[in-house]
């Protein structure tokens, strides 16, 4: 029993130890998921780590790529910003994700803005985990009005950028990512 006792605690010691927060990560968090209630994209993409910028360049780039060129091509260069593949191909991979963003963006109504902007994010806790960190939150929509009210809980995983955690991935961010290149598979 004595043994079993003791194997008990280390266990819980051991989970305690990588059981630790990060301050860091959890503001880095906030700022992302204020950002992107606000839809503020500059914000966001600021939050991001420069892998995620450099799979949404690729990305947009790839779109852009196989869209018929006689049709829907001038449309979605006119939407991004630029006057052509060669130009969105020299812009930065942040610079391309915020024009990305924008773009997706600019497809939000009125209403569903005016409804984000009332949206409370509270950081649950975050844990440690080799490389990266780990941040619970919750975007509380209404959070004055008990009805209707809707809670979305959320994940964001963090890796460091020298000496800053940026957000390195959301399940969100890789749906869309997946969608994404699906729909370019084949073209």
């Amino acid at each position: 029993m004595r043994t079993l006792v003791m194997l008990l605690a280390l266990l819980c010691l051991s989970l305690t130890v990588h059981a630790q927060t990060s301050p860091a990560a959890e503001a880095t968090t906030r700022r992302f998921a204020e950002a992107l209630v606000r839809y503020d994209v500059v914000a966001m993409a600021n939050e991001l780590h420069p892998d995620v910028c450099q799979s949404f360049s690729t990305m947009a780039i790839r779109i852009v790529e196989t869209t018929d060129p006689n049709t829907e091509k001038p449309a979605l260069l006119k939407g991004l910003g630029v006057a052509s593949l060669d130009d969105l191909k020299k812009l930065t991979p942040k610079q391309v994700t915020v024009k990305f963003f924008q773009l997706a963006f600019s497809k939000v109504t009125p209403q569903a803005r005016a409804a984000s902007l009332h949206t409370q994010i509270t950081i649950i806790g975050s844990l440690l985990e080799k490389d990266c960190i780990d941040v619970l939150y919750r975007a509380e929509t209404n959070p004055q009005n008990p009805t209707p009210r809707a809670t979305v809980p959320a994940v964001a995983i963090l890796k460091r950028d020298g000496a800053t955690w940026k957000i390195a991935s959301t399940p969100q961010m890789e749906s869309m990512l997946t969608k994404l290149k699906t729909l370019t598979d084949g073209k």
